[in-house]
């Protein structure tokens, strides 16, 4: 996660579910991807914190015993 460009900060980025909150006077902005979809940085050069929590493969229901 990095500081977000909405208040006028260095980054402006498209993609998501857009979620927003700030943190002792920062403000950052989390962008949840809940399949395919596209992440795009439009204005903005800087270094940046960022975090993947990927899922999927589960599920399933047969039984490889029948």
């Amino acid at each position: 996660m990095a500081a977000a460009g909405a208040a006028g900060g260095p980054f402006k980025a498209f993609g998501g579910i857009i979620t927003q909150y700030e943190d002792s006077g920062t403000t950052y902005r989390v962008h949840t991807f809940r399949g395919t979809g596209s992440f795009e940085v439009v204005t903005g050069t800087s270094n940046v914190d960022y975090l993947f929590v990927a899922g999927g493969g589960g599920g399933g229901n047969a039984s490889v015993w029948d």
